[in-house]
């Protein structure tokens, strides 16, 4: 990427199984060397203090479960050029397990539940994408998803 250069910034939001990742991992496969996908899921909180019970009660469809300033300021740096070090999140224990140094490519692809409303995410967005499901494929998913 050229000093001078920008990366384009798309954000792809929609409800929990509305197919968010499957587009954005598509886009990425479609040009391997030009796009790099951020997903809202690496960025959750870490919950290696808690307890499985406390864990149990954590909603993670809501926005605080996530630390969205981080995406935001990890967004904004790859869009001016910057190399960041993004979480490494484990699902099965709920932990951050690392990092992981990430450099930026001409397009960034953004994707998670909150992406389009978190204003300071929002703002470096060139282009914003929302996708919807109906009700019944998005509980299959889930219920595929979650029983995996």
């Amino acid at each position: 990427m050229n000093d001078c250069e920008r990366s384009v910034v798309l954000g792809i939001a929609g409800p929990t199984c509305s197919g968010k990742s499957a587009l954005s991992d598509a886009i990425q496969q479609y040009e391997p060397q030009e796009v790099l996908v951020l997903h809202q899921d690496d960025y959750y909180r870490d919950y290696s203090g808690m307890s499985g019970s406390e864990i149990a009660r954590v909603n993670f469809d809501r926005p605080d479960a996530v630390d969205m300033p981080l995406l935001a300021r990890h967004v904004r740096g790859l869009r001016m050029g910057f190399t960041v070090k993004k979480p490494v999140y484990c699902r099965l224990t709920h932990c951050r397990i690392g990092s992981e140094s990430v450099v930026p490519h001409p397009i960034v692809v953004v994707e998670g539940l909150f992406v389009l409303g978190w204003p300071d995410i929002a703002l470096e967005l060139d282009m914003k994408v929302y996708l919807d499901a109906d009700r019944d494929t998005i509980w299959k998913r889930r219920l595929r998803r979650d029983a995996a």
